[in-house]
């Protein structure tokens, strides 16, 4: 009889030889692969001319097409616009703001810093008015204070007193176009010596 030994040899051996031979398959199988190439036997198709004549042709711009609108309303904006325009032009006064230089009763300092003023801000021309026993010097006419505010700030360096004070305009076209011509005017003045303020008649 054959051992236990010797049947774990011989199996041992079986599977050795089973893996060699699958093995050797395997490679066979792989290097003799059938490979041809066929596409010469392929049928080809013929374009049809007016196809290809289309497609050369397209024009990939769209025309622009002409929508009507159905709901429109630009007849109604333009009447209000019209009478909101009219009833503007009825208000005779606007409430704003002016930077007011100088009020006191000497005309000399008055008219010294109005030349002051105009020197810097030629565009916004500064004015001088007299209302007994006062004059007063003012610069600019503003919406409102934000607008005022650079051009107060710049003046008050050299005229300490300067304010910003409401008053009302006569309503008039433009009435409010200063801050264009205050940016298109000379920089704000040099920073101020000691002793050369404007104040109250002195300088």
């Amino acid at each position: 009889m054959i051992d236990h030994t010797t049947k774990r040899f011989i199996s041992l051996i079986l599977l050795l030889l089973v893996t060699v031979t699958a093995g050797t398959w395997s490679k066979k199988d792989t290097q003799g692969t059938y490979r041809k190439n066929l596409a010469k036997h392929r049928k080809r198709f013929k374009a049809a001319k007016s196809a290809v004549k289309e497609i050369g042709q397209t024009n990939h711009k769209k025309k622009p097409t002409h929508i009507t609108p159905t709901h429109a309303i630009t007849d109604q904006l333009d009447y209000l616009l019209a009478r909101k325009k009219v009833a503007n032009e009825q208000i005779k006064h606007i409430q704003g703001y002016t930077i007011q230089a100088y009020a006191g009763g000497s005309r000399d300092v008055a008219f010294k810093i109005k030349n002051k003023l105009y020197k810097h801000y030629p565009a916004i021309e500064p004015e001088v008015t007299y209302d007994l026993p006062h004059y007063t010097v003012r610069i600019g006419k503003f919406l409102d204070k934000l607008e005022a505010y650079p051009a107060y700030a710049a003046i008050r360096k050299w005229i300490p007193q300067a304010i910003i004070r409401p008053i009302s305009f006569v309503n008039k076209p433009h009435v409010f176009s200063n801050k264009q011509a205050a940016d298109q005017s000379n920089p704000a003045p040099p920073e101020p010596t000691p002793g050369k303020h404007i104040a109250n008649g002195q300088e």
